[in-house]
């Protein structure tokens, strides 16, 4: 109910519903989305003649005038049909039935509510469908892919309407839904609105780039919102698959205006206060949406034309900023790790899938990978930080258990002989060994000759950096959506910093694999220092590596802070996880440490250096802080620290700014209004007391939208 509630109360603020105008739903299940525009419509006729209950011809009126579906499903048609007929009877007197006693509710089979396939050309519905165009279009199509050679009959429409169209309405995988997204275009007004829920993959995956580029072009896409980070608690179980709502119509004109752009809400769990759960590791199903200020993104139409992800990675876990560190990272490096490989000789390429002799796959029997040692990945899965395999995640491999998944290929046996690196599918960890290990499938290994070992242990260190799961975990298509996990691919692309990678960078590095190795006298020493945050020798060269991967690659302090932030906070919160201390309240340290920065970096932008320096006061209570921001004459120190704890008139004026920002649109849909207000001596920004809000990271990003908004106010 949420979810329906949020599409409709979006569509509502674009194309508002009206009389008149006709609704469908081409896959609408049981009638979710069409109850509720239905609802819709009888109360606003309610609040046009000032009663609450309508005429029973007025209510069967309104159903058969307005509301359309259709579903292949009989049982889907006949509940659909029930729960209209039960809302028109909610909106009517029962007396009111009786007299006149003509009265009859209407037949909306293959008249409203169609059993069809939206595909499917011989229909009643398509017969419909050709005198018909439709003003708001809305639902949740199929979330499944087709293949040709396994199509059944059932699905032949739809399979056919695809193939037909693959080179002007390209789908990625042959996703139905994406297929749907297309075809509704051909059924709505000049002026309508289509929303879909849709499968969030469809913005990220690499099979649908041609989509997506084809698509961006073609329709006006004007908002999306990317649910996928409340996938476990979106469909109250029914489904894990992370979501996304495409809101568009058709485009008016040829191609994109150069200022179009695209309003992308991406929220996390841990913003929603009604939503997450007050234990860590429970969850709670969604009752309520926040839409939060700070989790709006406009991203230019043009920036999205070819079909690439990363502008919608950015949306949801990055910024700007972070575009910019990709690129600068491009700029210094030597080459790609997976042409760097290729040069050097090293093989590079995922391990092999193992199967037991039981298993019914496609499978070829290796006898040399008898008694071979494998690393078994379920037990190293709370660890984060390994530069040694421990003997307790080795396991032998039985001659039962020595098949080779053929559909995975041999590839992968290339990569077990020493040395070689093995790379964490999650690029938690990359671990360089002298013994022979079978990399398991899904991880990546990374051999080469023995003169090539300390070019290998270099390998693995840069491996290790914050840097490296920064960039993979931008560029992945499927890490933070779907899979906490990078391809092959994805690693390949990994940009090599020129200076780390130079003779004397290698040898460096190789060093300080050794010192970590040497520092951590068994995995666990090294596993419990980096999660208590110890600062013994292990420690010291882990961050000593971080500063040299860092300045190898030219970043700024500003720079460091964002991929940091990224890594250590905002990465605990994918799959809609509710980190504990990202949620504690910060202390006054902390919150004087963002302050500080944050005026720093404001002054940074104040041209003149002998003018007035940007004051900053935090005043807060256990909910929730006002930070006001004014130019004052430089002094000694300008930012505090104000508790309100105390209560008094401060305390009281807080919570009221606090009441008005947020304002109820619905039963179920919330917006915070923006965060940023200004009056005459400069600016107030409400912000939440979780240290999630007051890292470093987020002062970075603070202060551009900031700067952004004083740029924007002296042009306008």
């Amino acid at each position: 109910m949420p979810l329906v509630s949020f599409v409709l109360t979006a569509m509502q603020a674009k194309h508002p519903l009206s009389e008149g105008m006709r609704i469908l739903d081409p896959s609408c299940g049981s009638g979710a989305f069409l109850v509720q525009c239905y609802r819709r419509l009888i109360e606003q006729r309610c609040v046009q003649t000032g009663k609450t209950t309508l005429v029973p011809s007025e209510a069967r009126q309104l159903v058969q005038d307005h509301i359309f579906g259709v579903e292949k499903n009989p049982d889907a048609c006949r509940i659909a049909e029930l729960s209209l007929m039960l809302t028109l009877l909610d909106y009517v007197k029962p007396p009111d039935l009786e007299y006149p006693t003509n009265f009859q509710l209407p037949v909306l089979r293959n008249r409203n509510i169609f059993e069809a396939d939206f595909f499917d050309e011989s229909s009643a519905w398509s017969s419909f469908a050709a005198k018909h165009c439709f003003d708001w279009i809305v639902g949740n199509p199929p979330w499944v892919e087709l293949r040709g050679h396994r199509v059944e009959s059932q699905e032949s429409p739809t399979w056919d309407w695809m193939q037909a169209r693959q080179s002007s309405q390209p789908v990625g995988g042959n996703q139905v839904a994406e297929a749907f997204a297309w075809k509704a275009a051909e059924h709505v007004t000049q002026k309508g609105a289509i929303a879909f829920v849709m499968p969030a993959m469809t913005l990220f995956k690499d099979e649908s780039k041609r989509m997506r580029s084809a698509f961006f072009r073609t329709m006006r896409v004007w908002s999306i919102a990317n649910l996928a980070n409340f996938a476990y608690v979106l469909f109250g179980g029914r489904s894990h698959a992370p979501a996304a709502v495409l809101f568009y119509g058709i485009r008016s004109e040829d191609g994109a205006p150069a200022d179009e752009s695209i309003l992308v809400y991406s929220p996390l769990v841990v913003n929603q206060q009604a939503t997450r759960s007050s234990q860590q590791g429970k969850r709670k199903q969604v009752w309520s949406l926040v839409v939060n200020a700070s989790e709006l993104r406009e991203i230019p139409t043009a920036d999205v034309l070819e079909g690439e992800a990363l502008p919608w990675k950015l949306a949801m876990w990055g910024s700007i900023l972070d575009s910019r560190i990709l690129r600068k990272a491009l700029r210094n490096s030597y080459m790609p790790l997976g042409d760097f490989a290729g040069n050097q000789n090293l093989r590079m390429q995922k391990g092999v899938e193992l199967r037991s002799e039981s298993s019914r796959e496609s499978k070829a029997y290796c006898h040399d990978l008898v008694g071979k040692k494998t690393v078994d990945f379920n037990r190293l899965r709370k660890r984060t930080t390994l530069f040694v395999i421990p003997d307790d995640a080795l396991v032998t491999i039985p001659d039962a258990g020595a098949y080779i998944r053929t559909r995975g290929g041999m590839g992968g046996l290339e990569v077990n002989k020493p040395p070689h690196v093995i790379v964490d599918a999650s690029r938690r960890f990359a671990v360089y060994s002298e013994q022979p290990i079978v990399v398991p499938g899904r991880q990546v290994g990374i051999s080469g000759s023995w003169q090539q070992a300390s070019l290998l242990k270099a390998v693995a260190a840069y491996l290790n950096s914050d840097f490296v799961k920064y960039h993979q975990f931008l560029v992945s298509p499927q890490w933070g959506i779907a899979f906490s996990e990078a391809s092959l691919d994805t690693l390949r692309l990994l940009p090599l910093p020129k200076t780390a990678f130079s003779p004397e960078g290698i040898a460096r590095l190789a060093r300080m694999y050794d010192e970590l190795v040497e520092a951590c006298a068994s995995e666990e020493d090294a596993f419990h220092e980096a999660r208590h945050g110890q600062t013994g020798p292990f420690e010291a060269t882990l961050k000593e590596l971080n500063k040299y991967i860092y300045n190898s690659l030219g970043f700024t302090e500003t720079e460091r802070f964002l991929v940091e932030d990224l890594v250590h906070v905002r990465m605990s919160l994918i799959k809609g996880k509710v980190s504990k201390s990202a949620l504690l309240p910060p202390d006054e340290g902390e919150m004087k440490s963002y302050l500080s920065y944050l005026a720093s970096l404001l002054d940074a932008f104040v041209e003149d250096n002998e003018g007035p320096r940007h004051e900053i006061i935090a005043s807060y209570d256990e909910s929730s802080a006002m930070i006001s921001i004014r130019l004052a004459e430089a002094e000694p120190d300008v930012t505090r620290v104000i508790s309100l704890h105390g209560g008094g008139q401060a305390a009281r004026q807080l919570a009221q700014i606090r009441q008005r920002l947020r304002a109820q649109h619905s039963q179920w849909v919330y917006f915070e209004r923006s965060l940023r207000v200004y009056h005459k001596s400069g600016m107030l920004i409400l912000k939440p007391m979780q240290k999630l809000a007051w890292t470093r990271g987020k002062a970075i990003v603070d202060a551009v939208e900031v700067i952004a908004d004083m740029i924007s106010s002296k042009e306008g």
